[in-house]
């Protein structure tokens, strides 16, 4: 019998969306000497692999799910669900999102939730069904990070200890096994510009993923990232993460084995501390010299604004960003969250050490060192008052004319295992749901709710209609444009907020650059 492994892919997310997170449990699997099959529906044949479970071939069916998207996934695993009820499978859900609200899944028709990472527990679990009997009921008591229904009665197993040496295996040791799955390759090769984007060059590399280290040091109210070990692995989980050779090693195994040449660390926070991104930085820059590594090779990372902070100015500290523009980090994704030091300070946001001002200087220093930067921020704070989002529209423009790209969230999203999350201070705006695998009737927090009630009128009117209807009077106004470019579409966003607020000046400096981009846009031919 064998595992079949499924996701659903989601355009919005990002081009190379691809599950790297399943193909790793894959690997695993299959180096155990496990049968496991994986598929993304939307992407891959999924009607082939429906077929197989159909005719029985799996004792496990898995999920990867999330909570955003939770509606569209439910949906595609519906047929699968149906597949293994009446071949007598198991079904069973994982992921950051499930592993914090296991009980949650698990009144949506799943028969298992496994917590934190999966390959142990989910390879344990395939060898259990594996030697049961056909019709008996396995004895899932044995399989670790598994939570499972009895009957009425839910029962959680206890987490396999996370270890450093664990960590390493998983994320360097079996990576390089693992190596590039096939069914990356030509997207690889394909990652070209965007149309529309002025500077863009960091997609014309060949790119892959790097995951160096698992913890965020950070503890932002409205995430759940940097918790989400320590609610599946108790609270003395430590900080895990590969040594700077480890990755220098990863790094040159995949330019040497299939000539990628830009990898994106894909690290919460990569820039902390600030010691291993110098001794990273240096040794690259020493390869490049001696030409172990091109000169084109090129990294891209997330990171915080206090990173760049020296500690005792609190200006930008210059020595870093000029040391990783050297070692090819043309782009960095700052995450600034929000423009108004009043609003970094309130709990749901629980960032300190930056306002307004160092914010533009490090994003200035950036520029002048040829460095692309990418803004995170979320614009409605709960406790925004109109003041602090009319700040945040302006450095939208202001950041888009400095050519950085801008991630511009209009809310704060509610994610299960967040501070905010289940805090009266901070209610959602809920939906109800009824899931398609049992018939039952859940309810989905969808985002914060401003306490203000003109901001929260507005982004009631930007959530309901405002944002549509702009765009459709600005294809009508600007026929040869593509508007949901990302820029433009940021614009016209901002310029639906401004005007329902009564922002008018703010609002007339929205149209020119509306403007502005739409000539760059029919001028570039997009």
């Amino acid at each position: 019998m064998a595992v079949l492994l499924l996701s659903v892919h989601e355009e919005q997310v990002e081009t190379q969306s691809r599950n790297l997170g399943l193909h790793r449990i894959t690997h695993y699997l299959r180096r155990n000497g496990m049968q496991c099959d994986i598929c993304e529906i939307g992407l891959d044949d999924e009607k082939a692999y429906l077929a197989r479970a159909e005719q029985g071939a799996y004792s496990l069916i898995g999920l990867s799910s999330t909570y955003v998207f939770l509606e569209k996934e439910l949906k595609a695993f519906l047929p699968f669900k149906k597949a293994a009820e009446r071949c007598h499978a198991f079904t069973c859900v994982g992921g950051q999102a499930p592993s914090r609200a296991a009980a949650f899944w698990l009144e949506l028709g799943f028969d298992g939730v496994i917590r934190g990472y999966g390959e142990l527990p989910m390879l344990e679990l395939a060898r259990v069904l594996e030697g049961t009997p056909a019709g008996a009921k396995p004895d899932l008591r044995a399989v670790p990070s598994l939570t499972w229904r009895n009957g009425s009665e839910i029962f959680e197993n206890p987490s396999m200890p996370l270890t450093p040496a664990l960590f390493r295996d998983l994320n360097y040791t079996y990576a390089k096994e693992m190596g590039i799955p096939a069914v990356w390759r030509s997207l690889l090769s394909e990652n070209e510009p965007e149309k529309g984007e002025e500077s863009s060059r960091y997609r014309a590399f060949k790119a892959w993923r790097l995951f160096t280290s698992h913890k965020c040091p950070n503890r932002c109210g409205y995430c759940s990232s940097s918790n989400f070990l320590e609610q599946v692995y108790g609270k003395n989980c430590a900080s895990f993460g590969l040594t700077v050779d480890e990755v220098i090693d990863l790094v040159s195994f995949y330019y040497t084995t299939y000539g990628i040449s830009f990898f994106n660390i894909h690290d919460d926070d990569f820039t902390s501390p600030k010691r291993f991104t110098r001794d990273f930085c240096r040794k690259v820059i020493d390869l490049k010299q001696r030409g172990e590594l091109p000169q084109q090779m090129a990294f891209f990372c997330q990171s915080r604004v206090v990173d760049f902070l020296d500690l005792k100015t609190r200006q930008p500290d210059l020595e870093i960003l000029r040391l990783m523009k050297a070692a090819g980090f043309h782009r960095i994704s700052f995450g600034v969250e929000n423009f108004s030091e009043k609003m970094l300070l309130t709990p749901i946001m629980h960032k300190k050490g930056y306002n307004d001002a160092i914010i533009m200087e490090l994003l200035r220093a950036a520029q002048r060192l040829d460095i692309e930067s990418g803004v995170n921020f979320m614009i409605c704070v709960p406790e925004a008052e109109p003041d602090d989002v009319r700040l945040n529209l302006e450095r939208l423009i202001d950041v888009q004319e400095m050519n950085g790209i801008a991630i511009m969230n209009m809310y704060i999203q509610s994610y299960p295992g967040s501070f905010a999350f289940m805090n009266p201070h901070y209610p959602a705006l809920t939906s109800q749901h009824v899931s398609p695998l049992n018939g039952r009737e859940y309810v989905k927090q969808k985002h914060f709710i401003p306490h203000h009630p003109r901001v929260r009128e507005a982004l009631a009117y930007y959530m309901d209609c405002g944002v549509r209807e702009a765009v459709d009077a600005y294809k009508k106004q600007y026929p040869n444009v593509h508007v949901q470019e990302m820029k433009m579409l940021n614009l016209i966003k901002a310029h639906v907020m401004a005007k329902h607020l009564g922002f008018d000046s703010l609002v007339n400096r929205l149209e020119k650059s509306i403007q502005q981009r739409a000539a760059f846009l029919k001028k570039q031919g997009n």
